[in-house]
C-alpha cells in the first residue's frame, strides 16, 4: 500500500511525540488524570475483565485446529499463570507508568527515524535491525511490570528423549511467570536437520492448501490466452 499524506502526517506527529527532549514528562501529564480516573471507576472490575478475557482465549484455544492437545494444554496453563500476573499487577502504579514511559520514549529514540518515507525505505536487513530495538523495548517495558522474557528464556532446558530413526522427543522445560513448565515436543528430521514435528505438518498442509488453489486457478489461463487473440 503507498504511504498517504495522513500517513506520513501522523507518522511524523507519533515520533516527534516520542523523541521530544521533554517526552517522558509531557505524555505523563497527558495519562495521569486518566489513570486516577480509571483507579476510581475500573479498578475494582479488573479481575472480572481478566477473567472473562481468560474464558474467552481458553475457549479460542480449545477449538483451534491447528494446535495439537498438547499444545493446547501448554496454552492454557500459560495463559492461567498471565492472568495471574496481571491480576497481581498494578498497571496504574505512578512509578511504574513512568519507568514505562521512559522505555519506550527510549526506544523511540533508538529507532532514528523521523519520517514514514524513511521507514519504508529500508532494506530488510535495516527493518530487521530495526525490529530488534523494538523488541529490545518491548521486553523492557514488561520487564518494568515485573515480566522478564529474557529470564524466561534463559531458563528454556532441552532434554533429549526416545528416537526412532527420522522421529524423536525431546523434553522442554522453562520457567514463565515465576512457574515451572515443563512438555514435551515431538520433532522430525528432514533433510539431515531435525524440525517440530507438528510445524513440519503445518507447512506441508500448506503447500498443500497452495497447489490445489494453483489447479484451481490453471484452467483459466488458456481461456485468458483465446480472449487475448
Amino acid at each position: 500500500e503507498p504511504i498517504t499524506d495522513e500517513d506520513r502526517k501522523q507518522f511524523a506527529e507519533q515520533m516527534a511525540t516520542l523523541t521530544a527532549p521533554d517526552a517522558e514528562a509531557k505524555m505523563y501529564a497527558q495519562i495521569q488524570p486518566k489513570l486516577a480516573e480509571f483507579d476510581k471507576q475500573s479498578a475494582q472490575q479488573m479481575p472480572m475483565i481478566i477473567a472473562m478475557g481468560q474464558g474467552f482465549a481458553k475457549s479460542a484455544i480449545a477449538q483451534n485446529k491447528d494446535l495439537s492437545d498438547a499444545q493446547k494444554k501448554q496454552a492454557q496453563d500459560l495463559l492461567d499463570a498471565a492472568a495471574q500476573w496481571a491480576q497481581s499487577t498494578k498497571f496504574t502504579d505512578p512509578d511504574l507508568v513512568k519507568a514505562a514511559i521512559a522505555e519506550i520514549c527510549k526506544t523511540a529514540r533508538a529507532l532514528n527515524l523521523k519520517t514514514a518515507d524513511e521507514a519504508r525505505a529500508l532494506s530488510y536487513q535495516q527493518a530487521m535491525q530495526k525490529a530488534g530495538i523494538v523488541l529490545g523495548g518491548v521486553k523492557a517495558v514488561l520487564a518494568v511490570y515485573g515480566l522478564n522474557i529474557d529470564k524466561t528464556l534463559d531458563s528454556v532446558k532441552l532434554e533429549p528423549g526416545a528416537a526412532n530413526g527420522d522421529t524423536a522427543a525431546v523434553k522442554v522445560t522453562y520457567t514463565a511467570f515465576d512457574k515451572p513448565f515443563t512438555t514435551e515436543a515431538e520433532m522430525v528430521k528432514v533433510d539431515g536437520r531435525w524440525y517440530g514435528k507438528h510445524a513440519i505438518e503445518q507447512w506441508q498442509k500448506h503447500q498443500a492448501e497452495i497447489a490445489v488453489a494453483g489447479k484451481t486457478t490453471a484452467p483459466a489461463e488458456p481461456a485468458a490466452t483465446e480472449a487475448g487473440k
